[in-house]
This record gives structure tokens, C-alpha cells and sequence, in this order.
């Protein structure tokens, strides 16, 4: 079939038109992703501000207010927050970039733990979902236990644990408890997070682009826990 001049410019236009409109399509979901991120961002510093054993229900609720937090498992018959129990959870996602399959999903995870009226835990995960690269995964948690509450012993022994250990000894996990016998400085590098995973179109594939930059998460080619890092 033989196209002429005219069948070729309108070719031209559309596929000009197709073009502009993916191309605004991505810049409108870009800016929707990289609003999510700044809202992490905000999210982690706030939440820092809370004083594990010491801030009330109330600022845990206003958090939630502001960041669009959802009860979590409170017991198996009521979700809902009371005073004595109260579990917020808080989702920020690499959507909807991820949901046109651009990048791999990565989300960052918050919880606050509430009893009795105090804020008695605060939990984060940073992760990015396995595919062709490998998972990596990094939560930092800070609870105070009671003798009823049955978890386990990586939850309430201070340290850094490195799990599922590659060959050249890096970790796919990185966990660290923050407790009594933390360190100001271990504090501080525990919850120093680079959330840029959240809008970025590369460079997330390997843990150096999830983990605290100051933790030297490298080491033997086996699950190991320390005190020390």
C-alpha cells in the first residue's frame, strides 16, 4: 500500500500527539510520586519527635491525623484505638509510578505502638520489592516490652541483626532494636534514612541506596547480631 505526503504528515501528527500525551502522562504521575516522597520525608522527621515511653495518644493521633495513618491489629474483635491499645500504621509508597511499572515498588512502613495512653513503640521498614534485582529491606525498631507481650528475642535484645547473608557477606535485611544500652550515636544512624528510593527512576538496586549510610552492614558471609556497630 502506497502512502502519500498527506498520509505521512498525518502519521506524523499523531504519533506527535501519541508521544505529548505519554509524555505528560509520565510528568503528571512523576509529580504525584515525588509528593509522596516529601510527604515520607516529613513524616520521618515528625515521628522522631516522639518520645518513646513519654508522648501521649494524643500526639500519636495528631501524627495520624496529619499522615493518614490506619489502626492496625489491635485485638481480633475491635481495630479501633483506645486508650489502653492503640496500633497506627503509616504506608508510603513509590505510586503511582510503580503502578505503570516504571520502577520497582518501594515503600517505607511506620507504626506507633500506644498503652495505656503513652507512646510505648515506634517500628519503621524501608524496603524494595524482589525482581530482577534482589529484595533489600531496613527496619529500625524502638519498644519498651512488658513481661505479657510474647515477641521475639531479635525484637527485644538491643543491636543489629544481618539477615539472609549473600556470599560476599551483605545482607538482603538489616535490623536494628534500639534499647537501653543503645548509644546517642547508634540512635542517630539507626533513623537516618535516604528515603530518595521512594521517586527515583534508578539507582535503588543495591543496599547501599536503602541501608543508613552510616552502618557498616558488611561483614562475614553469615546471619549475625551486635551490640558493637
Amino acid at each position: 500500500m502506497k502512502i502519500n505526503k498527506y498520509h505521512f504528515q498525518v502519521l506524523v501528527v499523531e504519533a506527535g500527539l501519541l508521544l505529548l500525551a505519554g509524555l505528560v502522562t509520565f510528568v503528571v504521575v512523576w509529580v504525584r510520586t515525588v509528593q509522596q516522597k516529601h510527604r515520607a520525608d516529613a513524616f520521618l522527621q515528625d515521628v522522631l519527635k516522639l518520645e518513646v515511653g513519654k508522648s501521649t495518644l494524643e500526639e500519636a493521633l495528631k501524627l495520624a491525623q496529619k499522615f493518614g495513618a490506619m489502626p492496625w491489629y489491635v485485638n481480633s474483635d475491635d481495630m479501633r484505638c483506645t486508650y489502653q491499645r492503640c496500633e497506627l500504621r503509616f504506608v508510603f509508597e513509590n505510586r503511582p509510578l510503580t503502578s505503570v511499572h516504571l520502577v520497582r515498588y518501594v515503600e517505607l512502613i511506620g507504626t506507633v505502638s500506644v498503652k495505656n495512653g503513652l507512646v510505648v513503640g515506634r517500628e519503621l521498614d524501608y524496603g524494595r520489592e524482589a525482581g530482577r534485582y534482589e529484595e533489600f529491606e531496613y527496619g529500625v525498631m524502638e519498644h519498651l516490652w512488658s513481661q505479657e507481650d510474647h515477641v521475639p528475642r531479635s525484637w527485644i535484645e538491643s543491636g543489629m541483626w544481618r539477615l539472609k547473608v549473600r556470599e560476599d557477606g551483605i545482607p538482603r535485611i538489616l535490623r536494628v532494636t534500639i534499647g537501653p544500652t543503645s548509644t546517642p550515636d547508634q540512635r542517630k544512624r539507626a533513623y537516618a534514612l535516604d528515603l530518595s528510593c521512594l521517586d527515583n527512576l534508578f539507582g535503588c538496586n543495591n543496599p547501599a541506596a536503602m541501608f543508613p549510610p552510616g552502618i557498616a552492614y558488611r561483614g562475614t558471609a553469615f546471619q549475625t547480631h551486635s551490640n558493637d556497630w
